[in-house]
């Protein structure tokens, strides 16, 4: 019973570690977003794309962040599931280790009833 605590209590830690790496990366994804949507902004409030071989390269640029922008959309949504799906284990593994620290209580207890119920037995017949 006490290992299957123990072995509970370790899966139950791992998914946890795992819930927060995935949350990490699911914030250091929203940053990155966030920068890519601010050069994207700072492309198209800037004056020099309207002319010439400006106006080129700043189209290159704008589709190349545009791809950055969908690429990271669809790693943030991946991260996002990711993210729920290893909160969930987290939960379900927190509730077996309360569940498994429960019976495992309960069972010392059942012994520990036991126990005095044979010594109060043993002194009632040894009085007799």
């Amino acid at each position: 019973m006490k290992s299957r605590l123990d072995a509970l209590t370790r899966i139950g830690r791992f998914r946890a570690l795992m819930h927060d790496v995935g949350r990490s990366r699911l914030h250091s994804l929203d940053r990155q977003l966030v920068e890519l949507n601010d050069d994207l902004k700072a492309v198209f409030e800037g004056d020099r794309i309207a002319y010439g071989a400006q106006a080129g390269l700043a189209a290159r640029r704008i589709r190349t962040l545009q791809l950055g922008l969908d690429v990271l959309a669809r790693e943030q949504e991946s991260a996002r599931r990711s993210v729920l799906e290893q909160g969930t284990r987290a939960k379900l593994a927190e509730l077996a280790i309360e569940s498994a620290a429960l019976d495992y209580r309960r069972s010392n207890e059942r012994k520990e009833l036991i126990e005095i119920i044979e010594r109060a037995l043993a002194r009632s017949a040894s009085s007799t």
